[in-house]
């Protein structure tokens, strides 16, 4: 277990620095237009792309171990399904551009945006196999060369060849493709020839097809309604400021938006991925101790991990506005963003990332679908009553309260399902123990607003933390050594 969290760690702490430094970049060399555009396009194509691919990867991580006699028969029928919907998800974006009267810059975006989709999903379905295969170290690699020259070509495109928002797009599309041929070559060198050609050669019934496919369709599909929803309730509020409002207005809302959801989600996918796929093949092994104590563990290191990340952007989200996002970005409005999607991305985290696994551990996925459609139709509604009202900040009051309603039907229907266990002692002596460091911070921390300021705060604030995360070293260790 420390093994794998010590790789996932670097795999996404390193993209979150990035991510830091990226959004103070883009920040600066973008005008508020320029990343708005870039925002209303990949919205759209990011929504599209989650329903036409998610079920895949997602139905391709959880049944990897369960075919691993029939590995040739798994990996033909993955290049078949993805071929199948490639084709479909290029057509139908070429349609949609057809139909609706973009002008020519959104359309190039559009244009650009469906490759590096594919390259995306492409590159999103080659770490999820390295996750299912507990290839952790490979995929610490791979997830931190990605930001990495993503960041570089943009920087390279801009300043050098002064390209505008169509340099994200390509930078997309370069630096996945640099890594999804690394991970080609490289199992290529790894396989023999014989075994190379017997992949190539090896022949299947329609019956084995049509059976892998049940499968897929069976436990994916309902996963593809879960993230339609899903992604509704995370992006619809682009689209719709784009339409109510101006590419300004997107653009505010989506720095603020994801620098934030961006800090929170990580740290829930660090966990995630360190303890999930121990968990499955406990739950395909039917060790049900075992199970419970890793379920248990889990949920307390997710309160004792991202609590204290939560808190932090709340506390400082108006010295994050100052030095990250910048003049052109320092309003209220984005210092309210920051401090209410914290708590809209943990209220989102504990549903997808603890709770929504009763529906996936119970192998009942359609029934992952209602909390999500309740949220994403809430969220939709509510965006066209509050951003009228309450401008950009009224897109955060819609996605808290979607959130919060999908999280607690989440809860509801999951436990009915397979039950995700909390240790309410524990639970609680870490809400309480945070709480208490949060009074005694804002009792003690330095008023100002120089950045000099900012750094003693952060340290004051890290040293409670340290003292909270001391006070639970013992089960901390158990954890870690489990």
């Amino acid at each position: 277990m420390l093994k794998h969290l010590l790789n996932y760690i670097p795999a996404k702490l390193f993209p979150g620095v990035i991510s830091f430094l990226s959004i103070y970049i883009f920040a600066r060399i973008f005008t508020q237009e320029e990343y708005g555009n870039y925002s209303f396009v990949i919205a759209q194509l990011t929504l599209i792309s989650a329903v036409l691919f998610s079920w895949i990867r997602l139905s391709a991580f959880r049944f990897f171990n369960i075919y691993q006699t029939q590995r040739y028969l798994f990996f033909k029928y993955l290049i078949i399904i993805y071929s199948v919907v490639f084709a479909f998800f290029l057509a139908f974006i070429l349609v949609y551009l057809q139909v609706t009267n973009f002008n020519r810059d959104i359309s190039i975006l559009f244009i650009l945006g469906i490759i590096a989709i594919m390259f995306t999903v492409s590159y999103d379905q080659i770490v999820s196999i390295l996750r299912a295969d507990l290839k952790s170290k490979t995929f610490a690699y791979y997830e931190i060369i990605k930001p990495t020259l993503k960041i570089i070509i943009i920087l390279v495109l801009v300043l050098l060849f002064n390209f505008s928002e169509t340099s994200i797009m390509y930078a997309l599309i370069i630096s996945q493709l640099i890594l999804i041929s690394h991970f080609l070559l490289g199992n290529f060198k790894r396989e023999s020839l014989f075994t190379m050609a017997k992949f190539k050669t090896a022949k299947y019934t329609r019956n084995e097809y049509l059976a892998i496919n049940k499968d897929f369709l069976y436990y994916g599909l309902p996963l593809t309604l879960s993230f339609l929803f899903a992604n509704i309730t995370s992006t619809s509020d682009r689209i719709i400021i784009k339409y109510l409002m101006d590419a300004e207005s997107v653009a505010k809302y989506t720095l603020a938006y994801d620098l934030t959801s961006f800090t929170v989600t990580n740290v829930f996918m660090i966990l995630n991925f360190t303890f999930v796929p121990v968990i499955m093949k406990l739950v395909d092994s039917d060790k049900l101790s075992l199970l419970k104590q890793k379920i248990l563990d889990y949920f307390n290191l997710i309160l004792l991990v991202v609590a204290p990340v939560v808190i932090f952007l709340v506390i400082f989200a108006q010295q994050v506005t100052d030095f990250v996002l910048g003049d052109q970005y320092n309003t209220q409005d984005t210092v309210q963003i920051i401090r209410l999607i914290s708590i809209a991305a943990f209220i989102a985290g504990l549903k997808a990332y603890f709770f929504d696994f009763s529906f996936q551990f119970g192998k009942k996925t359609r029934n992952q679908i209602y909390p999500i459609m309740f949220g994403g139709v809430i969220n939709i509604l509510l965006n066209f009553i509050l951003i009228p009202k309450f401008g950009i900040v009224g897109a955060v009051y819609s996605t808290i309260l979607a959130y919060l309603i999908a999280l607690l039907i989440s809860i509801v229907l999951g436990q009915k399902v397979f039950k995700m266990y909390i240790d309410y002692k524990t639970s609680t002596q870490i809400i309480l123990g945070y709480s208490t460091i949060t009074v005694i911070f804002m009792l003690i921390k330095i008023d100002g607003s120089s950045f000099g300021t900012f750094m003693i705060n952060i340290s004051i604030y890290l040293l409670l933390i340290i003292v909270i995360f001391l006070l639970f070293k013992k089960k901390i260790l158990k954890i870690l050594k489990g």
